[in-house]
């Protein structure tokens, strides 16, 4: 009942700045449209000597985006994904966005990666490095969080930029294969609420440093079969110093702390990781990424991985990307190499 409420509200604040788009004249250009995949080879060996090498297709993305009015934006992005050897197509995103309402305000509503933690929001061919973070595949899951609902942005009045986004969703649980394990699997479904505030601040002439505060309430995944509750809670820092016109020091990090109640207990998790990039010029980037991080649930696990990543930038919609990782629990190895390619206005770099 309180979605219900929340959005007959959320659509008579839109009513009244939505009537005076009437007399204004609309956009009728052609959306922009994109199209984005990725491809490449991973390897890995283990601790017993185990090998596995393949190539995969990962899948591709169609983007649309287009303003049906000065203020009013829609974002289309449908995906195919594989999965164990076969193409799964899913909308990924499907949401407008109202700008420019009162009190500074903009809403979003419909489908989208939700705006929860530093990179949950970028879709995963924009990030700087191949595979998630920990936490983000241990709390959230092995896919990004997509919610059906709205969120609302506000920029506060205050003599420096600060932004605050409040949403509130609904997950579907990720499918599981028939006689499939799962009874250690975890992602954030059902009604969820998010919040996220973030600051941007310059440090000095060339530098600037970025600050936020995440949280998520909600269910996570066998909340239908028994209590599954929890809240997730977050910081991230990102700070970014500019050495010249093509040459960028970049340190980012992000702490997560998830606390989870099952019939067998209430369960608190931690998890972070820190990436330090160095662009070299306008073509290569080095970098390096620890991750840590404990499975949200009874059995206590500890995970931990070193990352070495060496991206080459072809143009700004084709790039070579190498990632080592090593991860000393298992004593396992793995190596990535990708090709991420595009065309369409969607292809710019979004960090």
């Amino acid at each position: 009942m309180k979605i219900k409420y929340i959005f007959i509200a959320l659509i008579l604040f839109v009513l009244p700045s939505a009537a005076s788009f009437a007399q204004e004249k609309t956009a009728t250009a052609l959306p922009d449209i994109s199209f984005i995949g990725e491809a490449g080879l991973n390897s890995s060996i283990n601790a017993a000597g185990d090998r596995d090498a393949s190539f995969s297709f990962d899948g591709f993305e169609i983007n649309a985006m287009g303003y049906m009015h000065p203020d009013v934006r829609a974002d289309f992005v449908a995906g195919a994904h594989s999965h164990d050897g076969s193409i799964e197509f899913e909308v990924e995103e499907a949401y407008a966005t109202f700008s420019n309402l009162p009190f500074s305000t903009s809403i979003k509503a419909g489908r989208k990666l939700m705006d929860f933690g530093r990179i949950n929001h970028i879709h995963s061919h924009e990030w700087l490095f191949l595979s998630s973070p920990l936490i983000y595949a241990d709390f959230i899951g092995e896919h990004s969080l997509i919610g059906d609902g709205a969120s609302i942005d506000a920029l506060l009045p205050l003599s420096f930029f600060v932004n605050v986004q409040a949403g509130i969703w609904r997950a579907a649980a990720h499918e599981h294969e028939e006689g499939e394990e799962h009874d250690h699997a975890f992602s954030p479904s059902g009604d969820l609420y998010n919040l996220r505030l973030w600051s941007s601040f310059e440090t000095g002439e060339s530098s600037e440093l970025e600050l936020g505060l995440s949280g998520l309430k909600g269910h996570g995944l066998h909340y239908l079969e028994h209590t599954d509750r929890i809240e997730i809670a977050g910081t991230d820092l990102t700070w970014k110093l500019w050495l010249s016109a093509y040459s960028r020091l970049m340190l980012m990090a992000e702490a997560m702390y998830l606390e989870r109640q099952v019939p067998s207990g209430t369960f608190g998790s931690w998890g972070a990781y820190a990436y330090l990039g160095y662009k070299i010029d306008k073509q290569w980037e080095a970098a390096v990424k620890y991750d840590w991080s404990e499975t949200p649930g009874p059995e206590r696990s500890k995970s931990s991985a070193i990352s070495i990543i060496d991206s080459y930038y072809m143009t700004e919609s084709l790039k070579l990307r190498a990632e080592y990782s090593y991860c000393p629990e298992t004593e396992t190895h793995t190596g990535l190499l990708k090709v991420i390619y595009g065309i369409g206005p969607h292809t710019h770099p979004l960090q």
